[in-house]
């Protein structure tokens, strides 16, 4: 093949992979302080660690440079957020055992209960039922202290779902 097809079919393969296309992948712009961020951005040639790459914020993806497959990107990333979601797992428990209507309206409360529970189900250490549903009553106060009573002797708890106790 002469160098002249050769160069032709380069530029056309080249043509296929435009900037526009490739520009929602790269999150960071070249400048003086992030050469090192930006490389691994865009000059590796793995699609998925690309993909994960422009999913990370700045913070992470420092922490993710030299790595040079998804895999080892994927357990570097999955170390650091298992460590600070033991760390989160207890203050989240802390939080919910602390928490009371106090002086606002019971669905901010209960919003505010199952906004909690969520947060320590998305870490794999979800609340159960009865334990969300026993603080919530524990934290509502004593002008609720008949519905209370009347709950506890059930038996068995309602599930809290915010959804059936808006509509």
């Amino acid at each position: 093949m002469s160098s002249s097809a050769t160069a032709s079919s380069t530029v056309a393969t080249m043509a296929t992979y435009s900037l526009p296309n490739i520009t929602h992948l790269v999150t960071l712009k070249l400048n003086d302080g992030n050469y090192l961020l930006w490389y691994h951005q865009v000059c590796t040639d793995k699609t998925l660690v690309n993909t994960l790459s422009a999913t990370l914020s700045e913070p992470i993806l420092a922490s993710v440079v030299g790595c040079k497959t998804s895999a080892s990107m994927w357990s570097l990333i999955s170390k650091y957020f298992t460590h600070k979601s033991t760390a989160n797992s207890s203050y989240l428990r802390r939080r919910l055992n602390e928490i009371s209507r106090r002086t606002r309206s019971v669905l901010d409360y209960l919003q505010e209960a199952k906004s909690i529970s969520d947060q320590q189900a998305s870490i794999g250490e979800p609340i159960s039922n009865i334990d969300l549903v026993n603080t919530v009553l524990r934290g509502l106060g004593d002008e609720y202290e008949m519905l209370v009573t009347t709950l506890d002797s059930l038996d068995t708890l309602p599930d809290l779902v915010l959804y059936d106790l808006i509509f």
